[in-house]
């Protein structure tokens, strides 16, 4: 069937206009439509200076077909879908009207598009990640789509070695700030995240120059497990580019120690820093500055005394080899305190808390009664903060894991980093003092409404035996606040309302100190001067090269926006500025 649709590409009345167009030449263009988004479409009447509108013919999908047409999912299953139709746009044309050439092939650099609008950068990089290309350059910066599962054989060692052997030792290098991918054995290497760690490492360890990657994009782009792969891809680079891969590993125990400690620390901040939401059974809820910390002395015995200044001067396949890591150290910010005591679980729309949360209730009996002996007979339903999930898995397909084999990782990290005995049962009890609060009842006291009182004296027996404090200090701190004005201190009670925000914000705030612990603890045992050995330690402070990773908080948008959001959003906002400045600066340099 047909239907017929007009759009105004402008208020303004009809004018002149430059188009001259030939409708029986075999052009495709792309017009916009409210529920496809934009949809390529054939001229069907010739367009001259005097004509006041451009016609076109397109065809609306049906759900089976929108692959091919169209850049907005198919609809939901139980929907009703039709046939595919013809639709004919009629576009209005004023000396302001754009009409979007399609472009003929898809490009592994949209800088090279010779048509460049918003349809054209979403169908070519849709075209890509149907043809399981993830990965597309915009000049030097790399764009990821997240294809929500593994592509087999995409992130091997095989793959790795062929872009360390390009871009880190290779013989043909190409301009580091040139955006045209390098060949090896007469194939095009395609655009990936490899490439974008091995330019970092070379600029490292060939240039002498510190490195920065910047990570951004909306929750559920897939920045965390980009950061991850990044960080394990800049940790193994170095034994790839060795001639004699045993002679590295023979002398390299500690730096294999160091490796595992680092890429190890990730289990623990996706532990207790990430939660699953709406987009992302596996979002980060903080922003993280991670400096990984490289030596920077050439590790030839001609090259003993060579500083990282004069590293272009050595072989690279020396060089690289010789850049080891060392340790690393890593800042958060704006920490989501907000989720430990509330999230959206009910409805369609079904969130979690933090992971360490459920992994620890996931737990084995034994496990849980030596932290809490009262935590053995507990499951999510028993605290207030947690709550019943029908989510008990993080991952999908191959690559799921469940809540209780997500603790052994995250136990096995704690080890690692030295919490294990009395400190990390006492970790875990900091978690489980949190957990129980919530399940501290506050209402008005029946006498006086503008006072409170615990309306759960069990709960607050067990809370007072957890802590190790009277249950009576745990009551006056919760149901009064300390003024002091004029050198005079006095105890105001506390509505209802406000004892239970005074509860909330005790149980943020201990989470948020047992978060900044742990990242204390990860930075003293693998900060460089921790590990590197007395060998490197005759070199003076420039010995240590750095490569930095932003990964900032995704960009969100909820009924409710908190603080956190306007903090979360804004740096979002300011980095994608830098984004479209370095852009537009590339762009006037070559011109």
């Amino acid at each position: 069937r047909k239907s017929t649709m007009t759009t105004d590409a402008s208020e303004q009345p009809p004018n002149l206009h430059e188009f001259n167009l030939n409708s029986s030449e075999d052009n495709i263009y792309y017009v916009p439509h409210k529920v496809y988004g934009w949809l390529p479409a054939k001229l069907i009447q010739d367009v001259t200076p005097s004509s006041t509108h451009a016609h076109f013919r397109t065809t609306c999908p049906a759900g089976e077909h929108w692959k091919e047409s169209t850049v907005i999912p198919p609809p939901k299953k139980g929907q009703d879908v039709e046939d595919p139709f013809e639709v004919d746009v009629s576009i209005k044309l004023t000396r302001n009207t754009a009409l979007h050439r399609a472009n003929v092939v898809e490009e592994a650099d949209m800088a090279r598009l010779p048509y460049l609008h918003e349809a054209a950068v979403l169908y070519n990089l849709k075209s890509r990640l149907y043809a399981r290309k993830p990965y597309t350059h915009v000049s030097d910066i790399l764009v990821a789509m997240n294809p929500y599962c593994w592509i087999d054989g995409f992130y091997d060692v095989k793959k790795l070695e062929q872009y360390v052997r390009t871009f880190v030792t290779g013989e043909e290098i190409h301009d580091p700030n040139s955006s045209t991918s390098n060949l090896t054995g007469g194939v095009m290497l395609e655009p990936h995240l490899f490439e974008t760690s091995c330019r970092a490492f070379r600029g490292l360890a060939l240039e002498g120059r510190d490195q920065s990657i910047l990570v951004s994009g909306e929750s559920g782009a897939g920045k965390t497990e980009s950061v991850k792969l990044i960080m394990d891809n800049l940790a193994h680079i170095g034994a790839l580019c060795s001639p004699n891969a045993e002679t590295y590993q023979a002398k390299s125990e500690l730096e294999i120690s160091v490796q595992e400690q680092v890429l190890r620390s990730n289990f623990i901040f996706e532990a207790f820093g990430n939660a699953t939401t709406v987009r992302n059974d596996n979002s980060s809820r903080f922003s993280k500055f991670t400096k990984l910390k490289f030596c920077a002395h050439a590790g030839s015995a001609d090259t003993q005394n060579t500083k990282l200044s004069s590293r272009q001067l050595i072989d690279p396949t020396i060089a690289a080899s010789a850049c080891r890591l060392v340790g690393s150290t890593t800042q958060t910010y704006v920490l989501e305190k907000s989720r430990v005591v509330q999230h959206n679980n009910s409805g369609r729309l079904r969130e979690r808390n933090f992971h360490i949360f459920y992994q620890l209730l996931a737990a084995d009996e034994k496990f849980k009664r030596s932290v809490w002996s009262e935590l053995g007979d507990c499951d999510n339903e028993s605290f207030r903060y947690i709550g019943y999930t029908t989510i008990h898995s993080i991952g999908g397909g191959d690559s799921a894991a469940t809540d209780e084999e997500l603790f052994a990782k995250t136990l096995d990290a704690l080890k690692s980093v030295g919490l294990n005995g009395e400190s990390l049962r006492t970790l875990l009890r900091a978690v489980c003092i949190v957990l129980q609060l919530g399940n501290i009842g506050l209402e008005s006291d029946p006498h006086d409404v503008d006072r409170s009182v615990v309306t759960t004296p069990d709960e607050l027996k067990l809370l007072a035996e957890l802590a190790g404090i009277p249950a009576e200090e745990i009551v006056h701190a919760l149901t009064y606040r300390t003024v002091r004005a004029r050198g005079e201190t006095f105890q105001v009670p506390l509505k209802a309302d406000e004892a239970s925000y005074s509860r909330d914000a005790l149980a943020k705030g201990i989470y948020s100190n047992v978060f900044d612990y742990l990242v204390s603890v990860i930075n003293q045992v693998t900060h460089a001067d921790t590990n590197d050995d007395e060998e490197e330690k005759k070199y003076d402070s420039v010995r240590y090269g750095v490569i930095s990773i932003l990964d900032v908080f995704g960009f969100e948008q909820f009924e409710v926006n908190r603080f956190e959001q306007l903090c979360i959003n804004y740096a979002n906002e300011k980095l994608q500025l830098k984004y479209t400045m370095d852009n537009f600066r590339d762009v006037q340099q070559e011109y």
